[in-house]
């Protein structure tokens, strides 16, 4: 999959996501790692069942997905900042709210036809940075297939099939663009000490109860499963650090741009020259083979 995204052009460097599956499809079902059961049981034609279990209000439950959705929003902005951030587009509160309105829209939808709720899925800013695809004619296509997986549960079943390693694989790679496009975001903001505290502390916060979740096991029931994602509360420590902590001083952001520029111009610099130095040497190595 990288050396068709890294070699390849056009169209064939923007299916590398594709090419590296079906890729390692085959070579997984040369081991015998496919199981193809499921293909045969699945039915030919199926669809939704609305109100299967019929509509009630639980106030237990409407607070606890409360809860929950607040971890969902929270992943849900970083997904469409990270994502602008690919794309070279710049994004506003506007743009966020009609981003969260459409999952909570569809989140509705699919409670209505007896299905999961709905969260935005991070993989696909990774995939947006491999193949630098982001048309929302693509998307729609792609929305147009995952509703005729659901009509067609084979259909849905050939993905079903797909065995971890060859997925994990995949997701190797697209999680480690959705770490690139946060760390540019991050390169951005003024270096000052201000922001390394902000973005220290909450990264921190969020890395520690995803590492040694026993942290919280002294915290109320509610509030420790509230506080069990790293995401969530990296976000609100992160979020509570930047609206309380003193603002920098102009002075200060001022002289941490000009240095930021200053690196950048040194390590272009840099690059040129040793850009330089390799065409020459490759011109003396040329010429000397001619002789």
């Amino acid at each position: 999959m990288i050396a068709v995204s890294v070699y390849c052009k056009g169209a064939v460097a923007a299916s590398a996501i594709v090419i590296g599956l079906a890729g390692g499809y085959i070579v997984a079902l040369s081991m015998g790692m496919v199981d193809l059961n499921q293909i045969s049981t699945a039915a030919w034609v199926g669809g939704p069942e609305p109100f299967k279990y019929g509509l009630t209000f639980s106030a237990s439950a409407v607070v606890s997905m409360s809860l929950v959705y607040i971890v969902v929003i929270a992943e849900a902005t970083g997904d469409f900042m990270a994502l602008a951030n690919n794309c070279h587009t710049k994004i506003d509160g506007k743009d966020l709210k009609r981003g969260l309105l459409g999952d909570g829209l569809g989140s509705t939808l699919a409670s209505c036809l007896t299905a999961m709720p709905l969260a935005s899925f991070s993989q696909n800013v990774g995939i947006v940075g491999i193949t630098g695809v982001a048309s929302r004619y693509v998307v729609a296509a792609t929305g147009g297939l995952l509703i005729l997986g659901g009509l067609f549960p084979k259909l849905a079943a050939i993905a079903v099939t797909i065995p971890k390693p060859v997925l994990g694989g995949v997701g190797f790679v697209m999680f480690g663009m959705i770490a690139y496009a946060g760390i540019r975001m991050l390169i951005k903001a003024a270096d000052t000490k201000r922001n390394a505290l902000v973005i220290c502390v909450g990264l921190a916060s969020g890395l520690a109860v995803t590492f040694e979740p026993r942290l919280l096991q002294h915290f109320p029931h509610e509030l420790s499963n509230f506080l069990h994602s790293g995401i969530t509360t990296g976000t609100i420590v992160t979020v509570l650090l930047h609206q309380f902590l003193p603002k920098s001083s102009k002075r200060e952001e001022q002289e941490a741009h000009e240095e930021s520029r200053a690196m950048v111009k040194q390590e272009i610099h840099e690059l040129q020259q040793q850009e330089e130095n390799q065409e020459v040497s490759q011109t003396e190595l040329s010429a000397k083979g001619n002789n």
